[in-house]
């Protein structure tokens, strides 16, 4: 009971520098997780270049398409 009281009690009288440093380790984690992710999609196209021994103009046309689809993602999540 005592630990539900400190939790209420912390909740309400968070001061502003917990607060700010707690957004800022937020946007550090996701900026983490999205550079993660387009390292691991990165790797695939690279992975899908060389199993399918594309040329330079093919290598080209899916690197483009991946960058229309990235910029399509991005528009996305300005609309949310």
């Amino acid at each position: 009971m005592n630990e539900n009281y400190l939790t209420k009690y912390a909740a309400k009288h968070v001061d502003e520098t917990f607060i700010k440093q707690l957004i800022q380790d937020a946007r550090k984690a996701e900026r983490q997780h999205c550079a993660d992710l387009y390292a691991i999609r990165l790797v695939k196209l690279s992975a899908r270049v060389l199993d399918n021994k594309m040329g330079p103009a093919d290598s080209a046309a899916l690197l483009q398409s991946e960058s229309e689809n990235i910029e399509r993602q991005a528009q996305e999540w300005n609309y949310v």
